[in-house]
């Protein structure tokens, strides 16, 4: 081999070292990012988060157990030690719906949830006034999973500081905790 084929050999084997040097750069940074976003552990920091969604009482005997503030959507999860098999989960997020969205995101949440249901039937809706004076329609579903247990989900928009939140509470028929939820969307100023 010649010196300059060495050479370029050399200047070529260099430079895509630091090519992929750099990319995993970017995606450890990447990651790293991410992982300040998503906060499990500090009570004061899902709290925060919970309010960049909506102010509200958290119910009694209920907690945040998880928040999450990625890119365009912000998340966080409200559980209890005593109903482990229930939660309630708001999502804020920043896009702006159009002038027909209110039917088709309700829809499009009722088909996301279908999913993770071998069966799933609309059991009715509830419909509730928050602290703000607003009405929170929310639809009730029964639904079975692929090994036959039964799940509760109750899901519907609410009043935020984004262009579209909503809430989605989830769980067994045994621990389903409706006063909870009704409290906790009553709550929300």
């Amino acid at each position: 081999m010649s010196k300059d084929v060495k050479f370029l050999v050399l200047v070529f084997g260099s430079l895509a070292g630091l090519i992929v040097v750099a990319i995993v750069g970017l995606i450890a940074l990447f990651a790293l990012s991410i992982s300040h976003r998503v906060s499990g552990s500090s009570a004061k920091s899902n709290a925060a988060a919970a309010a960049k969604i909506a102010t509200f009482s958290l119910p009694p005997g209920y907690h945040y157990q998880l928040a999450m503030d990625m890119f365009f959507v912000n998340m966080v999860m409200i559980g209890s030690d005593e109903h482990r098999h229930f939660t309630i989960e708001l999502q804020g997020m920043s896009l702006k719906p159009g002038a027909n969205d209110d039917g088709q995101l309700g829809a499009s949440m009722q088909q996301g949830l279908a999913a993770g249901c071998t069966s799933k039937t609309l059991a009715g809706h509830e419909r509730l006034q928050t602290a703000s004076g607003k009405t929170v329609s929310l639809d009730v579903l029964n639904c079975r999973n692929a090994s036959g247990a039964a799940n509760v989900i109750e899901l519907g928009q609410i009043p935020s500081k984004y262009p579209i939140a909503t809430i989605m509470a989830l769980g067994t028929p045994q621990d389903f905790d409706r006063a909870a939820l009704d409290e906790l969307v009553r709550s929300i100023r």
